[in-house]
């Protein structure tokens, strides 16, 4: 094991401390352990990691995921029956456009102090 190993891995935070209720509710059911980013930082320090570097995945990022998402999803449209799933899909995909920046993945390199 190489004790000067780094961690390396992203977490859903919180980027607002204004919150609509739609992303608020949305994400008490998804991920109720939800944090902000200051939040993330001090449990990774408490448990003896320091932060090497962080950021916030950008809104170009979310794109190449979810503009392709959506176009298939409306190609399958007919195919799905509006089924929960499609239901499912559709809702997150509502919440990146109208909320994104109240909430986003911040990745986290970490190494041990």
């Amino acid at each position: 094991m190489n004790e000067n190993g780094c961690i390396v891995f992203s977490d859903l935070v919180w980027l607002s401390e204004q919150r609509s209720d739609a992303a608020q509710m949305f994400w008490n059911g998804e991920y109720p352990d939800m944090q902000n980013v200051a939040t993330r930082i001090s449990l990774i320090e408490k448990a003896g990691y320091q932060i090497i570097e962080s950021f916030t995945l950008s809104e170009s990022a979310w794109k190449q995921y979810y503009v392709p998402l959506e176009a298939k999803l409306h190609a399958l449209k007919s195919e799905l029956n509006d089924s929960q799933a499609a239901r499912d899909i559709q809702k997150e995909i509502d919440l990146y456009k109208n909320y994104l920046g109240e909430f986003g993945y911040q990745f986290f390199i970490i190494q041990k102090q």
